[in-house]
């Protein structure tokens, strides 16, 4: 079973600029690609609160992208922390997947072939962003 991590996309929430949301995030501006916004599931919330060991499968949205769905191992560490890490999944598909859920809220990083993104919990609510980091945008190492 493949569950779906966001819901329906949500509106720009408040206290994040659409013309320059990579301050919201604490990201350079040339780093940030295509930004959408999304609710956590309740599907999500229940299945991550569990303390199961097993392997799931996570559909995850992107912006601009089709959604990539990643088989994830599930760790449950200290306090209640819950670590997921894996690899999307598909016929010549490479890249990894990794996400923290702390107290509700998912953050994580996702690299496809159609580039790398970060999710990012948005104010106190289950609001999240997905953000498509433009790694061009990062100085040249010397």
């Amino acid at each position: 079973m493949t569950i779906d991590l966001f819901s329906n996309p949500i509106a720009t929430p408040s206290g994040v600029l659409a013309s320059s949301p990579g301050e919201a995030f604490g990201m350079r501006p040339e780093t940030v690609g295509a930004v959408s916004y999304f609710a956590l599931s309740i599907e999500a919330s229940k299945s991550f609160g569990a303390s199961s060991a097993t392997m799931q499968r996570v559909r995850i949205a992107l912006p601009r992208a089709v959604p990539v769905v990643c088989s994830l191992n599930q760790e449950v560490g200290a306090g209640g922390t819950v670590i997921l890490s894996g690899a999307p999944v598909g016929s010549g598909v490479t890249g990894n997947c990794n996400l923290v859920i702390e107290n509700g809220r998912v953050s994580g990083i996702i690299d496809t072939a159609s580039g790398r993104y970060q999710i990012v919990p948005i104010g106190p609510g289950n609001a999240h962003a997905v953000v498509q980091i433009l790694t061009e945008g990062f100085p040249s190492e010397r």
